[in-house]
């Protein structure tokens, strides 16, 4: 599969594409497509490596389904890769039937569901800076 052809990148965050750090501060103003490329990096890792479990936070859980998860998807779409994705619409998970690798979409306003989550692998914070440091 070669989804290099589909993917469009801001300039800024070219130099963040082969980054593989568990971390990733993004920055950029409204509409920069901060959350665009992270998408994109986390499908590419998805679908390129082996043994990933991303963490998609938001804040509040009640906006996952229409941010990030859509955009998840979206992505996928996009680069022509649905049919080798699992979804799972109540939990809010994508699995990557050839890797077996999950990406987890969760909002931070359950906080005990969120300790109990194993071997994550990677995070991104949708929106960081409405998270406290407590969080």
């Amino acid at each position: 599969m070669s989804t290099e052809a589909a993917l469009v990148i801001n300039d800024d965050y070219i130099p963040y594409y082969n980054n593989e750090a568990r971390v990733l501060g993004l920055y950029g103003g409204a509409g920069s497509g901060k959350s665009y490329f992270a998408a994109q990096k986390i499908i590419l890792r998805t679908v390129s490596e082996y043994e990933h479990k991303f963490l998609v936070l938001r804040k509040v859980g009640n906006t996952v389904k229409d941010s990030v998860f859509a955009l998840l998807k979206d992505v996928i779409s996009d680069l022509g890769i649905s049919n080798e994705f699992r979804e799972n619409k109540t939990d809010k998970t994508l699995e990557h039937k050839p890797t077996g690798n999950v990406i987890l979409c969760k909002g931070l306003d359950e906080p005990e569901k969120i300790k109990s989550i194993q071997g994550i692998t990677g995070i991104w914070l949708e929106e960081a800076t409405e998270f406290e440091f407590n969080d």
